[in-house]
């Protein structure tokens, strides 16, 4: 019988033992949240790489618009994935299709569950900004937050709970979620999705396709005659170029992150992380053989997109391939976005970014080559922590790659079924697009009421206003009207047969200084006063119908752009040539009829 001293000492010791466990648990769990906080932050740093790549793809008239929208992205993401969300996509499992509980997070508590959901959150805004890329610079703003809320309360949530959540496409432990199936789809391990070429990437590429559709092309992007794509070059290839290095940083949190716990993985991380960057080399140097071979020029986006489907191509099982098998499936995944760019331009369908062929195509063959490069002794890495491996031939007698099918027709049927219930609503209420002239005037001034570069030398305004006796024309600079002074104006039809423009006076020089404004010979259109870069206002006047301008644009000196103007509504070409002279005044233009 142990004397009262010793047993005084054992519990003692006993006590310590317990605390020392405690702490180291509560260590792990303080590292683990550390962990997920700093890849987490990298993910939602890649909003900032998906603003530069499109800002530099798109006109310089929706630069403010793209980033509106990227921020907005982040922003309902955060409210819709708090809410309802997170609780759709990791709540107690319902049939296998759709979570139901920890709404608000209401059940998630602890340094690991939160910075769980915070992690989740960045894939969340990912998956949503991605459409963006497909619908710029034609669709309006309330209803691109509309598809956003759409998407991140019932789109992306619902097939996360399906592969990552516990539902009927999850792995069979159920490790990512207690309430998991005991059965796998086809006895296998389950869709093999280890960082969201499908849940993520795949939803959102076919999301964008959808709403690429049902917007129809840009503006002139193909010739109305022969159907063929016409390029609209973006305003900033430097933007292009960081957009895209800032997207690859951000994917190694992306990548990195989806381990989870760090106890016992740094070996995995590893994995990932060179994985990661193989998948990059691979898919940037098939770009590079793409556009020399096939665009017959080393094309900067064509290289850039190739990058990127790289890493979407890997990211289903960047956890277990082998290098060798990153190569092949990160070069094919370049392919196949090349190719899917390609036939989506034979269908006449305007994608700026190619959001639809970089993401949707090359995730779904992501999700085949996780099926068809897997080996049944690599898909459950042993240091797993809690993940224990199932002995399974899945990989070896093709069941696995069965699997990866009916996970990239489930995803894809899911996301474009409901994707074109929003897209058709917000057609059919006849708010999905904005009117040709706002497009081409740009949304930056139209819905934002500024622009990304705005000059600050003293602005020449043109008001045209029709009906009562006479038609005239106001000059103002910097929204004020002007009294006295002179000015060279000139409007010439772009098509008019006869030479003269519909309801404009016949004859005259090529310029009339005073009251005489209009003529219809295809010189230079407005001399501004100021020797600086004046630009040119067009806008409608109040209560005119049936003639005067239609549409509103800033022109910046020597551009021109096609307008409709008069009673016949002909387009016109307009030219605007600064000149070293004070103008100020009204100029009331030959009356017509």
């Amino acid at each position: 019988m142990a004397s009262p001293e010793l047993a005084a000492q054992i519990a003692a010791l006993s006590r310590e033992v317990e605390r020392q466990r405690v702490d180291n648990d509560s260590f792990k769990d303080d590292v683990t949240a550390a962990w997920l906080v700093i890849c987490g932050s990298l993910v939602f740093f890649m909003q900032t790489g998906f603003a530069m790549l499109e800002t530099g793809v798109v006109s310089k008239l929706n630069i403010v618009s793209v980033m509106f929208k990227n921020l907005l992205d982040s922003c309902i993401a955060g409210l819709t994935f708090w809410l309802v969300g997170y609780a759709f996509a990791y709540g107690d499992d319902a049939q296998g299709f759709i979570g139901t509980s920890d709404f608000g997070l209401s059940r998630t508590s602890g340094a690991q569950g939160t910075a769980f959901w915070f992690f989740q959150w960045g894939f969340a805004g990912a998956s949503a900004t991605i459409v963006s890329g497909a619908v710029c610079e034609r669709i309006m703003i309330k209803s691109y937050i509309a598809f956003t809320i759409w998407m991140c309360v019932l789109i992306y949530p619902v097939v996360a709970h399906w592969v990552w959540g516990g539902g009927w496409l999850s792995r069979p432990d159920g490790s990512q979620n207690p309430d998991g199936p005991s059965d796998a789809i086809f006895g296998s391990n389950g869709v093999l999705d280890f960082a969201g070429s499908g849940v993520v990437h795949m939803v959102g590429g076919v999301a964008a396709l959808t709403g690429a559709i049902f917007l129809k092309p840009r503006i002139g992007r193909f010739d109305p005659e022969t159907g063929k794509p016409r390029e609209l070059e973006g305003h900033n290839k430097t933007l292009m170029v960081l957009g895209t290095g800032v997207l690859a940083f951000g994917w190694y949190g992306f990548n990195c992150g989806c381990v989870g716990h760090l106890q016992n993985n740094g070996a995995v991380v590893a994995v990932v992380a060179v994985n990661t960057t193989v998948a990059l080399s691979a898919g940037g140097f098939a770009g590079i053989l793409i556009s020399l071979f096939c665009d017959g020029r080393f094309e900067l986006q064509t290289v850039l997109n190739s990058l990127l489907a790289g890493l979407v191509s890997i990211n289903a099982s960047v956890d277990f391939a082998e290098q060798w098998a990153v190569c092949i499936i990160a070069g094919v995944g370049a392919l196949v976005y090349f190719g899917t760019r390609n036939l989506l331009l034979r269908f006449r369908i305007d994608d700026p970014l190619e959001a639809s062929a970089v993401h949707g195509a090359a995730g779904a063959w992501g999700l085949l080559a996780a099926g068809m490069f897997c080996t049944d002794s690599r898909v459950y890495p042993e240091f797993f922590v809690d993940r224990t491996r199932i002995a399974t031939s899945a990989c070896t007698s093709g069941t696995q790659f069965g699997a990866q099918v009916v996970g990239v027709v489930a995803i894809a049927a899911y996301t474009a079924a409901l994707s074109t219930v929003a897209w058709g609503t917000m057609q059919y209420l006849g708010v999905l697009r904005v009117p040709s002239e706002w497009e081409e005037i740009g949304m930056d001034n139209l819905e934002h009421g500024t622009e990304a570069y705005p000059s600050r030398d003293p602005q020449l305004g043109l008001m045209l206003e029709a009906g009562g006796v006479n038609h005239g024309a106001q000059l103002y600079v910097n929204d004020q009207y002007l009294s006295g002074g002179k000015a060279n104006l000139h409007f010439a039809p772009s098509r008019d047969p006869s030479g003269r423009f519909e309801g404009l006076p016949s004859g005259g020089g090529s310029s009339f200084v005073g009251s005489g404004l209009f003529s219809a010979d295809g010189r230079p259109v407005v001399y501004p006063a100021s020797g600086g870069n004046s630009e040119l206002f067009l806008h409608q006047h109040p209560g005119v119908a049936g003639a005067g301008v239609k549409g509103m644009e800033r022109l910046s000196p020597g551009k021109a752009r096609g307008h409709e103007w008069g009673h016949g509504h002909a387009p016109v070409h307009l030219t605007v040539t600064p000149v070293p002279q004070n103008m100020e005044g009204y100029y009331p233009s030959q009356g017509w009829s």
